[in-house]
């Protein structure tokens, strides 16, 4: 199952999976299109940090996520 979430974005470091870039802030965040595993939706591993992929909120549709970056 397809998901979407927000995460931070660095151009320099894409994973393939961005819908749309915004600027928050001062800050690049992006919508990312994922698929889900076992109710957790399923990141590429960054080798910088450890992220633990439940941290992110999931929204079933791009129109919730953008929803949600334009109130950000």
């Amino acid at each position: 199952m397809k998901v979407y979430i927000i995460d931070a974005f660095d151009k320099y470091r894409r994973e393939g999976n961005e819908k749309s870039v915004h600027w928050v802030s001062g800050r690049a965040w992006c919508i990312r299109e994922v698929e889900l595993e076992w109710g957790v939706p399923k990141v590429q591993e960054k080798i910088e940090y450890d992220i633990n992929p439940s941290i992110f909120h999931i929204y079933e549709n791009y129109e919730e996520a953008l929803e949600y970056i334009h109130t950000m």
